[in-house]
This record gives C-alpha cells, structure tokens and sequence, in this order.
C-alpha cells in the first residue's frame, strides 16, 4: 500500500502491519488511518490538497473520511493539520518544520479534533501527536502575541496580486487605487503589498490574521472568476466568513470586472455585489464602506456627536424620570429613543427596567414581554454593555424563578395539607372490610340452607294421586255395574273426595302456616342483616378509596414539594 507524505508528499510504501510510517526522504512520521483499503484514495487526497494549500479543500475530504469512521485518529489529525494551514517547509538547517498559515482563535490543545486524535490514537501515534502539537503551538503563542500588538484595520482588501509569470493582475492595480482612496477617506485598510511591506523577512500569518479579524469590512475583487478561488485569495475570505459567523457587524462586499456577478463564488451570493466597471466605482465604493462602517459603529452605541449628544439627552432625563418615579415619562422617553435611534441600546434596555420597577417587579408575564426587548439590547449593545444586560437579566430570571419555585411549594403544602385534612382520622380499613365480607358471606350460607325449607313449606298438599284413584274407582263402577250405578257411585266419590280435600288442606293449614310465618321472618331478618353489612362494606370501600389516592396524592406532592428544594 502506498501513502502520500504528509510533510513533503513522497509517496510512502510500508508494512500495513503498523499504523505509524516513516517517510524515507524527510524523515517525517505519519499516521496511517486503519481503513487501509477503503480511504487509500480519499486519504491521499486530502494529503495532496492540505500540500497545496487548499486547506478548505483538505477539511472537505477529511469530514468525508471522518462520515466513513469517525474514530480515524489519522483524519482527525489531518483535519487539525487543515484547519490550523499547517505546512512543512524547510528551515536553513534543512529540517522540515510546520508554518501555520490559518491561526485560530483557540490553542491546538483545545482543538475538539485534536482531542480526538488522541482519544483514538494508540500509544505510539499519541506520542507523534503530542509533539507536533507542542510545536505548532509554539507558532501559534508566538502569533497571538503579534496580533494583539496590531492595530485594527477598517478595511481588509483580499485580491490576487501576481499572475503565474510573475507579471502584476489587473485586479492588483484596482486594489491599489481603492487602498489610496480609503486611507484618504480616514479607513485604515489592510493592502497586502502596503501593510505588509515593512514585515519583509518575517511571516505574515499573524498579520494578516489580525487585520481579518478587526476589519469590519472585506473587499473581494476579481478579474476572473479563477482568481477568486486562487489558494491566497481563497484562505483570505473564507476565513473571514468564518469571523462573520461569529460577528454579524462584518461585512463582505463582492467586486468583479469583466464577468457576471453569477460567476462568483457561490458563497458570495448572501452579499452585496459591485460592478467594477462602472465609471467612479472607486467613490461609489467608498461610499458604500463608509455606510456600513457607520452603520456597524451605531450597532455598537457609537453616534455621530449631534446625534450622540440627542440620545444621551433622552437617556439622561428618562433615568432622572425614574429617579423621581415618574415612571409613565420614562417609559414615553425610552420608547422615544427607541424609535429614533434603534441602534442604541439604552431604549430597548431603558423599556423593560421601567416596566419591571428597576427589576425588582418578579412577573412571568411581564418577563416573557420584556424578552424581545431585552433581546435588541444585548444585540445592539458592545460587548462589554451586553455582558451586563445578560448578567442583570439572568439575574433577574433566576431571582424569578425562585419566587416562581416557592410559589409551586406554597400551593403544593397548601394541596398536601388539604388531603391531610380530607383523611383525618382515617385509617386503613381493609382488616374491616375483610371481616365484613366474612360475616355476609356467613349469613349468605344461612339464606341458602333456609331458602329450601320456605319454598317446600309454601308448597300446596298433592292431590293428583288421590283424584286419579277417584277417576279409576269411578269407571270401574262403571263397567261392573252399568252406567246409572256409576253415575251415582261417581257423585258419591266426587263428595267424599271433596269432603277429603277441604279437610286435609285445613289441616295442613293449622300445621304448616305457623312453621310458615317462623321460616319467613326468619329469612327476612337474615337478609336485612346481610344488606346491612353489604351497605357498610360499599361505605368502607369508598372510603379505602379516598384514604388510599389522598395518601398517594400526598406521597406525590411530598417527592415534588422535595424535587422543588432540591
């Protein structure tokens, strides 16, 4: 398997048994990712562009390498090597040692890909992290303590000063005549060929990056469309989008000749664009960085004088309104401001501090209206002012929050100590009802055995048998002795079977009734007895029931009430 050197590009032929390869020519140690097969081509490629210094390139293949495995410690560490514009040049000794070409704002060592190129190395690739590491941080201390020493810059011209032949471009002589008339206009610019002229022999790294990180305002111009994308030119605005990501004061402004704006860089498409051609581009093009120059200074609460000595006035008297508690008149002075100076801070701060009785007024409804206000004022304040207005805010939020959370346990005592109240002197009374059911199922088993006896005693005497033997006797009379005989025989069986039943049904009357009446009453007084017990077992249940969710209702509230004080 062959590697690209990632210091000075041999190719690199090695054992895939190990993951740590030495270059034969430079004497460099390299990393070697451990999808061998799979990322060979990806790998070499991200090598080869982070060489010639398309370091946006180089990152682009190393995120693709990361989708693939993002536990490769190899491209995690091509990725830190990318984004810092790491280059190995030769020093006068010979030996191959890094530039950086693209500082951070940010130490190496706190490099979230840096730190995963270690959490995934193994021991002998953590060692050569490890000491590149200290050494590009070397260059970047060094770098940092230049660019604080730098003064800001206004105005960041980014251009492609030389052809491939050496000659001069177009665009270098457009950037010249711009420079001239910004720095008469009283805008520090950064010129490449004018601000770095007297830093010859030294590296222009931390000057370059001081001036991209102060200027409010980018100038890209081109020609032609491959200057734009040209490796310096290219290094120069992506960066400074990057700074604008975090900044949203800087601007971009996007210039081209001889070309259609749609053949510039897609990236450029958010911004405002300007024709080159035009006659007096040059005053036009001043004009346009003083406005947003200007612009970008009233977001930061600086005015021009007639403007700045109006506001503070309205500021002045608004706070002497409030010191007097004539809080309607601030309140109509901050709105005031609002209207008229947007970009002051002071209006869209002064608002919510009225409505909120200098704070001190703990709202959830007053807050959630002062939010968007509070909001414009950390926006349009500098940095320093919006620090304050989010520390006071979130102090004000906190404090808030606090009296919200003793509200919360004050009504969640108030609803625990009313389910107390709703069990006092309730206690558990399951034993109760388990004894209950006892005794009505008791009392069911004597309904059933007595149910029998009352159902046999109100049972009428059978006299079917009797009748069929009057019947049999009758026609046996019948066909013995004739039919005149049977008639009489029958009205005389019919009376003595009358005479019959009226007397044993009186007697069963006289014998069976009492024990009747004895039975009944018995069985009645049973049943109400059971209904009874049933009546105070459906009394008790509720009231188990009650017992039971009060007590799991004050469990509840106990854990929030616990929860709350946390």
């Amino acid at each position: 398997m062959i590697l690209k050197c990632e210091v000075c590009g041999a190719n690199i032929d090695f054992d895939e048994s190990t993951s740590i390869a030495t270059c034969k020519y430079c004497d460099s140690k390299m990393i070697v990712s451990k999808n061998k097969d799979k990322i060979e081509n990806l790998f070499n490629r991200a090598t080869f562009l982070r060489q010639n210094l398309d370091f946006d390139g180089a990152i682009s293949v190393f995120e693709d390498l990361l989708r693939e495995d993002y536990k490769d410690s190899a491209a995690h560490w091509g990725m830190v090597l990318s984004r810092y514009g790491i280059e190995y040049v030769n020093d006068i000794g010979g030996e191959r040692k890094p530039t950086c070409h693209r500082i951070q704002d940010h130490s190496i060592f706190d490099d979230p890909d840096y730190k995963a190129a270690l959490q995934n190395a193994d021991i002998y690739e953590s060692y050569v992290f490890q000491e590149e590491a200290k050494k590009i941080d070397e260059i970047y201390n060094k770098y940092i303590k230049i660019v604080k020493e730098e003064k800001p810059y206004d105005v960041f011209i980014c251009y492609k000063d030389k052809m491939e032949n050496g000659e001069p471009t177009e665009d270098s002589m457009i950037a010249y005549n711009i420079y001239n008339s910004l720095e008469q206009a009283g805008y520090r610019t950064f010129f490449a060929k004018k601000s770095l002229e007297s830093k010859l022999g030294q590296e222009y790294e931390p000057y370059i990056y001081a001036a991209l990180m102060s200027a409010t305002v980018m100038i890209v111009l081109g020609t032609k469309t491959e200057y734009y994308n040209s490796t310096w030119v290219k290094n120069e605005w992506s960066r400074f989008l990057e700074l604008k990501k975090e900044n949203k004061n800087k601007t971009l402004i996007a210039c081209f000749k001889n070309m259609s704006p749609y053949e510039m860089p897609m990236e450029f498409s958010a911004f405002q664009s300007f024709d080159l051609n035009k006659i007096g581009y040059v005053e036009y093009l001043v004009e346009g960085v003083n406005h947003v120059i200007q612009n970008s200074k009233r977001k930061n609460g600086i005015l021009p004088n007639e403007e700045t000595s109006e506001v503070n006035r309205l500021a002045a008297n608004a706070e002497t309104f409030m010191r007097l508690n004539e809080t309607q008149k601030a309140y109509e002075l901050y709105i005031e401001m609002q209207n008229r100076y947007p970009e002051d801070y002071r209006g869209w701060w002064g608002v919510p501090y009225v409505q909120s009785e200098r704070l001190t007024r703990l709202d959830n409804e007053l807050a959630s209206e002062m939010q968007n206000m509070v909001q414009h004022a950390i926006t349009v304040a500098n940095p320093d002012k919006a620090k304050m207005i989010q520390e006071e805010w979130k102090d004000y939020i906190r404090r808030l929050q606090e009296q919200n959370k003793r509200l919360k346990i004050s009504e969640a005592e108030e609803e625990k100590n009313n389910y107390q109240n709703q069990i006092a002197g309730y206690s558990d009374v399951s034993l109760e009802i388990s004894q209950k059911r006892e005794q009505a199922d008791m009392l069911q088993l004597q309904l059933n055995e007595l149910k029998p006896n009352i159902e046999k005693l109100s049972k009428p005497h059978d006299f079917r048998l009797s009748i069929i033997a009057c019947i049999v006797w009758a026609l046996f009379i019948f066909v013995t002795e004739g039919i005149l005989n049977g008639v009489c025989s029958s009205v005389a069986i019919l009376i003595i079977w009358g005479i019959y039943y009226a007397v044993v049904s009186h007697i069963e009357l006289l014998i069976k009734m009492p024990m009747l009446r004895k039975k009944q009453k018995e069985y009645d007084g049973i049943a109400l007895k059971k209904q009874k017990i049933e009546s105070c077992i459906a009394d008790l249940g509720k009231q188990k029931y009650t017992y039971e969710t009060c007590v799991n209702k004050i469990r509840e509230l106990e854990d929030y009430i616990q929860e709350l004080r946390g």
